[in-house]
């Protein structure tokens, strides 16, 4: 991984977290909402989804915003807006 603000040491302290107590992070809605049934999903508040183009989460952000969307079956309108900044790095709202 090249990203500076999320290394790679850092994910593995968050992953440490999750699984101390027999946690299975590969199906944990908590650690990774995409894995979020679409019951869960839609009882999530309006929200705005930022996704930056040089991510290591890009993916998996779009994926999510994908699966709020496809969740209720597009009922509701403005659901879920996804801002994409491009040329953007992780973490770029704390930076100056």
């Amino acid at each position: 991984m090249d990203e500076e603000l999320l290394s790679q040491s850092f994910m593995k302290f968050c992953l440490a977290c999750f699984i101390r107590n027999g946690g299975n992070p590969g199906k944990s809605s908590i650690l990774s909402p995409i894995n979020a049934t679409p019951k869960l999903l839609n009882l999530l508040p309006p929200m705005r989804l930022f996704a930056s183009e040089i991510d290591s989460l890009r993916d998996q952000s779009l994926l999510f915003c994908h699966k709020v969307v496809k969740a209720d079956g597009g009922k509701r309108n403005n659901r879920v807006k996804l801002y994409y900044m491009r040329e953007y790095i992780h973490g770029f709202c704390n930076l100056d």
